[in-house]
C-alpha cells in the first residue's frame, strides 16, 4: 500500500488543511490506528475520500475511537506528534489487490493482503484460512481470492464493490 504520511501537533481548536491535485483518501489517525491501517487491518479515522481541494480536518479533543470504545490518547504517542496525530494520504484511484488464501511451502495456509510483505494470518487448514480471509475481506470491503494447493486461483468472492455484479 503506497501512501504519504505527515506527522504534526494539533489540538481541538486547530484545522488541518490539505491541498490536493486530484481525488485522494485523506485520513487523520492516532498512533494505534495508523499501525492498524499500515498493516491492512480495520482502523478508525477522521476523513475519507476527498473529491474537492482543499480538505479541512478538525482533530477531536484528544480522543479517537479505537476498537469499539472511545479511548483517551496519552500526552505523547511514540513515533507521532505531541498530541498523537498523523495525516495519511493515498491516491483514491489505486486498485485494491484483494485478500488471498494461499498454501505455504512448509505446510499450512496463509491469508495475505495483496502487496503486503507478511501474511495477515497463518493457519493449519485451508478452511481456517478462508474463514479468517473472509473476515478481513468483509472489513476492508475487498475481494477474497482462494488459491488451491497448486497455487492457482480456484474461487473469488467479492465483499465490496463487485467489479462484475450479476445481472437482474
Amino acid at each position: 500500500m503506497e501512501f504519504l504520511r505527515y506527522e504534526f501537533e494539533a489540538g481541538p481548536d486547530d484545522v488541518i488543511e490539505v491541498s490536493l491535485s486530484g481525488q485522494a483518501n485523506v485520513r487523520l489517525l492516532d498512533s494505534p490506528n495508523f499501525q492498524s491501517y499500515r498493516a491492512g487491518r480495520g482502523h478508525r479515522c477522521i476523513g475519507g475520500l476527498a473529491k474537492v481541494s482543499p480538505v479541512r480536518l478538525h482533530p477531536p479533543p484528544r480522543a479517537l475511537v479505537c476498537g469499539d470504545r472511545p479511548r483517551r490518547l496519552p500526552r505523547k504517542c511514540p513515533g507521532v506528534g505531541a498530541l498523537g496525530f498523523c495525516c495519511v494520504m493515498e491516491a483514491a484511484m489505486t486498485k485494491k489487490t484483494g485478500v488471498h488464501v494461499v498454501p505455504r511451502s512448509g505446510g499450512g495456509w496463509a491469508v495475505e493482503r495483496g502487496g503486503a510483505e507478511r501474511a495477515s494470518k497463518v493457519t493449519r487448514t485451508q478452511e481456517q484460512a478462508i474463514k479468517a480471509g473472509k473476515k478481513i475481506a468483509e472489513r476492508g470491503r475487498d475481494e477474497l481470492l482462494i488459491h488451491g494447493e497448486d497455487g492457482r486461483i480456484r474461487e473469488k468472492n467479492s465483499y465490496g464493490n463487485d467489479p462484475y455484479p450479476p445481472k437482474g
